[in-house]
């Protein structure tokens, strides 16, 4: 399995035009987005670059780990996701946190991942690997600023009519 990291921004007059701009700029504006939990299958290659989505894939489903940040205020806001992977390559767990800061939220991150780890102590995980960004709002916008971890899309081929 490949799970695709992309990290985007965007503004927008209003905070849900902002969180839109910024899944334009990801390449899934045009998706269902279901949010998991955050465990990674084993075998899973982690790589950063947007997911194709085709013109037939609009309005699937698309399974993601997505940290967000929104603001109308003029301040910096970041979002990011951590990632450890189990050494025998079993599973692996995602956390996502948002803040102010880069270092606020990679404190975050650390903090949920190490005890997450220490919750499963009969494993032995890789070191924390981080993708964070951030941006800064300024006076008469919005902002959003978000870190989305793309597991696969599924369409709606199985759903019955009502």
């Amino acid at each position: 399995m490949k799970i695709n990291i992309v990290t985007s921004s965007g503004k927008a007059k209003t905070m849900l035009g902002a969180f839109d701009a910024a899944l334009v700029n990801a390449g899934i504006a045009n998706m269902n987005l279901l949010c998991l939990s955050s465990v990674i299958p084993p075998n899973t290659e982690i790589v950063f670059e947007k997911p194709e989505i085709l013109e037939r894939d609009f309005g699937k489903k698309l399974y993601v780990v997505m940290a967000r940040r929104e603001t109308d205020k003029k301040e910096k806001i970041a979002a990011g996701i951590g990632w450890v992977i189990e050494k025998n390559n079993r599973f692996g767990l995602f956390v996502e946190h948002d803040g102010a800061t880069v270092d606020e939220v990679k404190n975050l991150i650390t903090d949920t991942l190490n005890g997450m780890m220490k919750s499963r102590d009969e494993y032995k995980f890789s070191e924390i690997q981080f993708a964070i960004s951030e941006t800064t709002n300024m006076n008469g916008e919005s902002s959003c600023v978000i870190l989305v971890a793309t597991y696969g899309i599924d369409g709606w081929e199985d759903q019955k009519n009502a």
